[in-house]
C-alpha cells in the first residue's frame, strides 16, 4: 500500500498538495471578502466537487486520450481541498 501511496490517481498523490493549496486559497479569499463560514464551506465543497466532475473532460481534451481517476481519488481530492480550506479559515486567515 505504501508503494502505491504517491502513485498518480491514488489516495494521496502529488496533486493532493495542489488541492490542499487551492483549499487554503479559497479559505483566504472567502474569509477576506466577508462570507460567513457555512456559506464558505458550501462554496468550497461545491467548487471542488464541480472540478472533480469536469476535470476528466478537460484533461481528456488536453492530452487527447482517455483520462480517468478512480472514485476514491476524486473523493480524497475534495477532502484534501476542504482540509486546506479549514486550515486557512481556522488558523491562517
Amino acid at each position: 500500500m505504501i508503494g502505491n501511496l504517491l502513485k498518480d490517481r491514488s489516495y494521496l498523490d502529488w496533486w493532493s498538495a495542489v488541492h490542499f493549496i487551492f483549499g487554503v486559497l479559497f479559505g483566504f479569499i472567502f474569509k477576506h471578502i466577508g462570507l460567513i463560514f457555512i456559506t464558505s464551506v458550501f462554496a468550497t465543497l461545491s467548487l471542488f466537487t464541480f472540478w472533480e466532475i469536469v476535470e476528466p473532460m478537460i484533461f481528456k481534451d488536453m492530452i487527447n486520450q482517455k483520462f480517468r481517476e478512480i472514485p476514491i481519488n476524486q473523493i480524497m481530492d475534495i477532502i484534501y481541498g476542504f482540509i486546506g480550506f479549514l486550515v486557512c479559515w481556522l488558523f491562517i486567515g
